[in-house]
């Protein structure tokens, strides 16, 4: 999950800079600011767990990172169907759902089939108030800035991150 969080980071990383590009300020410079924090730090965690225990990687690993592929491979054909570019934001954000909520959704249904004990709370509450802060940034950059295309996909997919987060906390809190 991390790995994808990563990617998912990255993936809105480009759209902040294609954001700033359109109109800088200081608004836009904190907000490549988180997503460089995180997008470092997911990497981080997944490096530092792949060094310290390679055998952590088992098949439920698997399972969701096939889904977000194909979730992303789902987001190329539709692109390419409709003729749009990858550098096209809402193709980005559009990759960015599936790296991130799709596989969330994909938590929320093992969290109903097994259970949410190895869920803790604070991670919980933690998730919300990352996701939340990040959708406060990009209101304040939109607010400041309008609502160009970059900032429009970077919204969606932290809505979509954050509304599959609910659905996972809806879960966690009913089994």
């Amino acid at each position: 999950m991390f790995g994808l969080a990563a990617i998912f980071f990255g993936i809105n990383l480009v759209l902040a800079v294609r954001a700033h590009k359109i109109l800088p300020s200081r608004v836009t410079r904190q907000t490549i600011f988180v997503y460089v924090l995180w997008t470092v730090l997911c990497t981080t965690l997944v490096a530092t767990a792949l060094v310290n225990n390679p055998s952590i990687w088992d098949r439920n690993e698997t399972t969701i990172s096939v889904i977000a592929a194909f979730g992303a491979i789902i987001v190329m054909i539709v692109a390419y169907l409709k003729k749009l570019s990858f550098g096209n934001p809402m193709v980005k954000s559009w990759l960015a759902i599936a790296f991130k909520a799709v596989p969330q959704v994909a938590q929320a249904y093992k969290l109903f089939l097994m259970g949410g004990a190895g869920l803790a709370g604070g991670a919980i509450i933690g998730g919300h108030m990352t996701m939340l802060t990040r959708l406060g940034q990009l209101t304040f950059s939109i607010k400041e800035a309008g609502w160009d295309k970059n900032r429009w996909a970077l919204f969606l997919s932290e809505a979509a991150n954050w509304l599959t987060w609910v659905l996972v906390t809806i879960v966690w809190f009913i089994v």
